[in-house]
């Protein structure tokens, strides 16, 4: 048994594993401080994971793909934080998010929309601007609005730091002929936030994630973007959150 600590979004976890691969992973979140909650993976977790990847690739009409045990072993303790923070007024969050003048700018949409693509042409617009995490932040809600973390789960790209940033905005990304970018409702965003939102399998697991996705929703600016995916799309996406 391998036993670490980590710190991330101000959580420590204890952090009991088979394998090394999810250590190595997070070699850059490790803490020597009290922790907070244990995550214990079983042969059990790591089983549901490798179901839960065939099965999903099964119904998407692709083929199944053998993931070493080391891998799955990662996914079920990502899968273990995100239950508990579900549970405190927090959630793992599909999506890209960057930091820039010490204010973070989050980008949802579906798979192969192009979110890594105009994140990059904000890196490219903007040199100060840092990827906090690429593919699964962490978003806490509290009184003062929503803050950001950084996760060593980043996608396949591996994006990520650790570090934080307070929420400006929430934007849902969208291929289009021209850039542009307006203002929308909570109302008119919640299904993107819902979808974005980590869901658990608990019975409750639904109404929680509606519960957090509104709450997120509410204490930041919410915007569509459509963007041909060339450089300019970044000053268009920020001018217009900055005008």
């Amino acid at each position: 048994m391998i036993s670490f600590r980590i710190e991330i979004a101000d959580t420590v976890f204890e952090i009991e594993t088979k394998y090394s691969d999810c250590k190595d992973m997070c070699k850059d979140y490790l803490s020597l401080k009290d922790s907070d909650f244990l995550v214990h993976i079983t042969e059990e977790d790591i089983e549901y994971e490798r179901s839960k990847s065939i099965n999903e690739a099964l119904y998407e009409g692709r083929v199944p793909e053998e993931f070493p045990e080391g891998y799955l072993e990662t996914i079920a303790v990502y899968r273990k934080i995100a239950e508990y923070m579900a549970e405190h007024d927090a959630t793992v969050f599909h999506g890209c998010l960057v930091s820039l003048d010490n204010e973070g700018y989050l980008f949802t949409g579906r798979s192969g929309i192009g979110k890594s693509t105009h994140v990059n042409n904000w890196l490219k617009m903007y040199p100060e601007c840092v990827i906090i995490n690429g593919d699964k932040p962490i978003l806490k809600i509290s009184d003062d609005g929503v803050i950001g973390y950084g996760t060593p789960w980043s996608g396949k790209e591996n994006l990520n730091t650790n570090g934080s940033v307070k929420l400006k905005a929430v934007i849902a990304v969208n291929r289009d002929a021209e850039n542009h970018i307006e203002e929308v409702t909570l109302n008119a965003m919640l299904p993107s936030l819902l979808s974005a939102t980590y869901r658990s399998n608990r019975p409750d697991g639904t109404k929680r994630a509606l519960e957090l996705a509104a709450g997120i929703g509410s204490k930041v600016k919410l915007y569509r973007l459509g963007c041909n995916m060339d450089a300019e799309s970044a000053r268009v996406a920020y001018e217009g959150m900055n005008r």
